[in-house]
């Protein structure tokens, strides 16, 4: 008797166990999950340029997609007061003259996002993408004859193995102080 009890319990609480993680599962964005296939599935880059704008990617280059879009905004007036907390009065036409830490702000319209921080970002994709080569388990162990090893590709210690007449996957990116102009 006390085993058909507990195994009623057990199967009460594995069934609640279920829904939960059925209901934690359902919570995951589903349209992040399929740009990241996408991506996955698109030929990996081989090489990234930056220009300066106004300029155009140089052949077999393209402009980084950042799937993002500003979403503009109505003309207003930003205003600060004495406590250091700031109000936004949209639709305005100009800031009330009487206050000093006012600005106003133009309206502008829904914006696709090509530049960052003045710059344009182009990109050269490979005609493979990532899922078309091999992982080796780890780095003591060689590619193929007439591959070459990218180095290691995640944090279990997998490396990439690719044929010696492609070139390698970007696989590290720094910003760096550029001392020519300043800037970052």
């Amino acid at each position: 008797m006390i085993e058909k009890l507990i195994s009623v319990f057990i199967m009460i609480v594995l069934f609640y166990m279920s829904i939960g993680s059925i209901t934690e599962f359902s919570k995951l964005d589903y349209d992040k999950i399929s740009l990241l296939i996408k991506e996955f599935n698109l030929g990996y880059i081989e090489d990234i340029q930056i220009k300066e704008i106004p300029s155009i990617c140089d052949i077999n280059y393209s402009p980084i997609d950042f799937d993002f879009d500003y979403s503009g905004n109505y003309k207003g007036c930003q205003c600060i007061n004495k406590s250091n907390r700031s109000k936004i009065d949209s639709f305005l036409d100009k800031c009330p003259d009487n206050r000093d830490e006012c600005t106003f702000f133009k309206e502008r319209n829904e914006k696709e996002i090509l530049y960052w921080r003045s710059k344009l970002i182009c990109i050269k994709r490979s005609d493979l993408s990532l899922k078309d080569f091999s992982l080796v388990a780890n780095s003591s162990v060689k590619c193929k004859d007439d591959f070459k090893s990218c180095g290691r590709i995640d944090t279990l210690g997998n490396y990439l193995c690719i044929h010696k007449n492609n070139t390698c996957p970007v696989s590290n990116i720094g910003i760096l102080h550029d001392p020519r102009d300043g800037n970052f």
